[in-house]
């Protein structure tokens, strides 16, 4: 749904994704997902329990990103690839689809671990980052060539790793002029002496209110050609927008309200979009040359100034 023009789009049932089924609670009549959330261990090993979810707890985290190639006004010619549990599995669909095909290891060199894509109209791919640093390329026939999900995908690996590990997480964006960028975010947690103020109601949906988070960011332009990323230090007459969702560059000289050389920002982490969700946080405008964080008028920010 866009949140601003109230437009929606029917995408496939969460139960067509191959590792979820759902069914209905005999006792309570309510609906229910089993989720697949760990590999098969092999012959001879029993075979893994799945993950019993309700839906409203389930809607909080099992998807990671959703990715759209155009509008999908375009009908059949928008392609859509998730990002979804567990741990960055990829599946994809075509508005009108009535399942989610899952892109599988006969694909890919791995088959979880993203953690973030963008479609890039110029070429027609998806580029897909990875928890390590590493990127792909998907031609999911986005460009409206082909006619069924059931194209061949093709993938291709064209940026290696950088580390072995998923701290800092990591975004991927495009720049106004096709530049492609990997936004590198590291988290401390720290303990106050007093709790967040609970809103009425959502006193059962806190892990620990005495919890904030503190970010720390770092910028990279990636040479696709040269398999090189470059550390930037500053992003001059743009402006970053960076959170759970996809993240986004613009010119200040196109919008010359935003702050140039500064990332609007709020927080990344799964944890605090269901557990901590209601907990201070880092939401503010981070300002790259004096390497601080003001706050966003009302809202509610650890960093208030």
């Amino acid at each position: 749904m866009n949140p601003l023009s109230g437009a929606q789009v029917a995408l496939p049932p969460v139960a067509t994704l191959h590792h979820v089924e759902s069914f209905l609670d005999g006792a309570a009549g309510s609906l229910v997902y089993s989720v697949q959330e760990s590999e098969d261990d092999g012959p001879g090993e029993p075979p893994p329990v799945p993950v019993l979810y309700p839906a409203q707890k389930l809607r909080l985290f099992l998807y990671y990103k959703v990715v759209m190639s155009c509008s999908p006004a375009k009908g059949r010619h928008c392609v859509v690839l998730l990002l979804h549990r567990p741990d960055g599995e990829l599946s994809f669909a075509r508005v009108g689809d009535d399942r989610w095909t899952w892109i599988t290891g006969q694909t890919l060199r791995s088959v979880r671990g993203y953690r973030d894509a963008i479609y890039n109209k110029i070429d027609g791919l998806f580029y897909v980052l990875s928890f390590d640093g590493s990127m792909i390329t998907l031609d999911l026939g986005g460009d409206g060539s082909s006619s069924s999900s059931s194209s061949p995908v093709v993938a291709k690996d064209i940026m290696p790793l950088a580390m072995r590990w998923d701290d800092p997480i990591k975004d991927l964006m495009l720049t106004p002029s096709g530049d492609v960028l990997q936004v590198w975010r590291s988290k401390e947690i720290e303990r106050f002496d007093t709790p967040v103020e609970l809103p009425a109601g959502v006193a059962h949906e806190f892990d620990d209110p005495y919890l904030a988070s503190r970010l720390d960011s770092f910028i990279h332009k990636v040479d696709i050609d040269k398999q090189h990323r470059e550390l930037l230090t500053s992003m001059g007459d743009h402006a970053l927008f960076l959170g759970y969702n996809s993240a986004v560059c613009l010119s200040t000289k196109d919008f010359p309200r935003l702050s140039p050389d500064s990332a609007y920002v709020a927080n990344v982490f799964d944890e605090e979009m269901w557990g901590n969700k209601h907990n201070l946080r880092e939401i503010g405008i981070w300002d790259f040359k004096t390497e601080t964080l003001r706050g966003l008028g009302e809202v509610q920010s650890r960093n208030p100034q």
